[in-house]
């Protein structure tokens, strides 16, 4: 579990920095600072008020397309109270 690791989001050109990951790491790493996307397992996001619409809207949807297959947003500015979703997301072999 990381608290500050960035995943590479390719579709995205650039990178996400979650709130909380949770990886397994292989054993040797190219950075220390930020992993590929395909390598995450769980990212959680909380929300603040300045950066909400962003965690609600364009990082689900930049996880998704990353194939990360769980996504947990808690939402404390919400309105009507601060609702919990996870999402869960397929990974497509061929």
């Amino acid at each position: 579990m990381f608290q500050t690791l960035a995943i590479a989001v390719p579709s995205r050109l650039g990178m996400l920095f979650p709130d909380l990951v949770v990886t397994r790491l292989p054993d040797h790493t190219e950075s220390d600072t930020h992993i590929p996307a395909a390598l995450a397992e769980l990212v959680v996001e909380v929300t603040s008020k300045s950066n909400a619409r962003h965690d609600r809207i364009s990082k689900p949807a930049a996880y998704a397309t990353a194939g990360i297959p769980l996504h947990l947003l808690v939402d404390r500015w919400a309105p009507g109270g601060p609702p919990r979703r996870c999402t869960a997301n397929r990974r497509v072999t061929s």
